[in-house]
């Protein structure tokens, strides 16, 4: 059975709160709608690319089986579906970024599977961005589904246990992240 998930895309308020007031109460933010829209899967990362107007809206829909990558208008128009293979051996992403002729994809249960010799067991990969589907700067694509096997440039693993991270511990010895935003060398996630 195929499912359908909304994405909305929505310009955001940012809340502050004010430092001498500890026990100041929250600001309810607001949002304005800029447009809604359903898609085939699951979302679990979205990246809009400036140079070409597009959203690349990642679905990890299934733990060690195939991924994809859709490719969308602002305004719910599908222009391309990108299917990432199980054999690339990436568990349950969860964050995509592209940076130039780089792409960003978080692994939130790589690490869990990193002693499986079909699995890359990272928690962010480094990879080659190839565009797949050869989309431009005036918004289309030379392609409507592709299949893409990125070359690996790099690896991450982010371990929960390591002090580095500082979350505030758990019970969890596998730091789980979901997101990704890279700002010249260095990424947050």
């Amino acid at each position: 059975m195929m499912r359908t998930s909304e994405i909305l895309i929505a310009v955001t308020v940012v809340l502050c709160c004010a430092a001498a007031a500890a026990a100041a109460a929250p600001t309810q933010g607001t949002f304005t709608e800029v447009s809604s829209f359903s898609i085939e899967k699951s979302p679990s990362g979205m990246f809009f690319h400036e140079d070409q107007g597009l959203l690349y809206i990642l679905c990890g829909t299934q733990t060690n089986g195939e991924h994809y990558l859709y490719v969308y208008t602002t305004g719910g128009g599908k222009k391309c579906l990108i299917t990432i293979p199980q054999a690339m051996g990436m568990t349950r992403v969860d964050g995509f970024y592209i940076v130039g002729s780089k792409a960003y994809i978080v692994d939130s249960q790589g690490p869990i599977y990193a002693t499986s010799l079909d699995k890359l067991g990272g928690s962010l990969y480094e990879v080659d961005w190839t565009n797949p589907c050869g989309c431009s700067a005036d918004g289309t694509c030379s392609s409507t589904e592709e299949t893409w096997n990125p070359t690996l440039t790099k690896t991450w693993s982010l371990v929960a246990t390591d002090p580095s991270i500082g979350d505030g511990g758990g019970v969890d010895d596998d730091f789980r992240n979901s997101g990704i935003v890279v700002v010249g060398d260095y990424w947050y996630g």
